[in-house]
């Protein structure tokens, strides 16, 4: 009698592909009703009619809305800070202001084509929603990606041009230097301003107020872009 062998390791077991795979299936439904009528109104029962199963099945996969949510946030999350690590990857490592462009720009065109997704991880709040802990690293990446460059920059440019230092004492930034132990604290604080800039121009321009204001978002953003490089020191920029 052949006795069942145990999968490989790192492999999923057939139970775990099929269960991953549903849960997928769920996802790509409340995003879709996201799209439609927003995530406060993500219903379980109206993902279970549309994938035909019993609304009792998919709390086995999914047991509340919230849970629902988070799904998405942790998916969208990791689809952004992916586009993000593509983008700059693609560039010479050496090449540390491309490669710190590369991010900011490689963000906004994410959320331009996912606006919904954009809105979601950084527009405004579910009513009722709390994001679990489970959120907080994905949620970070970006911030984290951009410390990272600008600690290489920092250490290639400091005798002939450091960057700008950003004066916060180390209590503001606890949570950030914590992820970041080997990164001085001006850039952790540089990261920050960046990509709330980023996150800031990008909600200006996804929600229309710049109606009436710029004829020319792009080169906006660009120019914006390369007066952030400057102020940083980063090496090539002008």
């Amino acid at each position: 009698m052949n006795q069942p062998t145990e999968p490989a390791q790192g492999r999923q077991t057939a139970r775990q592909r099929v269960r991953a795979l549903i849960q997928s299936e769920i996802l790509d439904v409340a995003h879709q009703q996201m799209t439609q009528v927003g995530a406060g109104q993500i219903s379980l029962r109206a993902i279970s009619r549309e994938l035909a199963m019993a609304s009792s099945a998919i709390h086995r996969y999914f047991p509340t809305r919230d849970d629902v949510i988070t799904g998405l946030l942790l998916r969208e999350f990791n689809a952004l800070g992916q586009a993000m690590r593509t983008h700059q990857d693609k560039l010479d490592p050496d090449d540390l202001t491309g490669r710190f462009k590369a991010v900011l720009i490689s963000g906004r065109a994410w959320a331009l084509a996912n606006p919904h997704s954009w809105a979601l991880l950084y527009g405004t709040p579910v009513p009722g929603y709390v994001a679990p802990e489970a959120t907080k690293e994905p949620a970070a990446a970006p911030m984290r990606l951009l410390a990272e460059l600008l600690a290489k920059v920092d250490q290639a440019t400091l005798e002939a041009s450091p960057p700008a230092a950003i004066e916060v004492p180390k209590q503001t930034l606890a949570p950030a230097l914590t992820q970041l132990p080997d990164v001085p604290t001006h850039l952790v604080a540089a990261a920050l301003a960046a990509w709330t800039w980023m996150v800031g121009a990008v909600g200006v321009e996804l929600w229309g107020h710049y109606e009436g204001v710029l004829a020319d978002p792009d080169g906006f953003f660009a120019a914006t872009l390369d007066h952030w490089a400057v102020t940083m020191g980063l090496p090539g920029a002008a």
